[in-house]
């Protein structure tokens, strides 16, 4: 009889051995899903925060005024009917096509709209800063 329970003894050791492996490894698969969450929480927190101040700069920007700008205001190039007046969509200047060909899209905008080079360059290095760059550069 005493064997008996010995040998009952020794199963259930067994199995609280085994259950408390199970439960260990499900602990750390939960610290691990909980870290990489904590994780994404920061990023987009970070990305809430540039989208705020991409939303307060983009209502801060003003719109040129179209008889203002002689020429382009990054290369200086001078208009004419050959050479177009082109806003950029997100700074309010005023660009040649060669330096507003790209699109991006704006917390202002449903689908992307023209951006000049230099701000699309301040997208591309937000987008790397948050390390999913997705190229959304289309030529006109």
């Amino acid at each position: 009889m005493e064997v008996s329970i010995m040998e009952n003894l020794k199963n259930e050791l067994q199995r609280l051995r085994e259950e408390n492996e199970e439960l260990k490894t499900t602990c750390s698969v939960q610290e691990s899903s909980l870290l990489e969450l904590a994780d994404q929480l920061g990023r987009s927190k970070l990305e809430m925060e540039e989208l705020r101040f991409d939303i307060d700069q983009s209502k801060e920007n003003k719109w040129m005024a179209d008889d203002e700008a002689i020429c382009c205001y990054q290369c200086e190039a001078n208009f004419s009917l050959a050479r177009r007046k082109h806003h950029c969509r997100n700074c309010g200047m005023i660009f040649c096509n060669d330096c507003s060909n790209k699109k991006r899209l704006l917390p202002s905008s449903s689908k992307p709209v023209r951006v000049c080079d230099e701000c699309d360059l301040i997208f591309i290095k937000r987008l790397h800063g948050f390390g999913h760059f997705v190229d959304r550069t289309d030529t006109m």
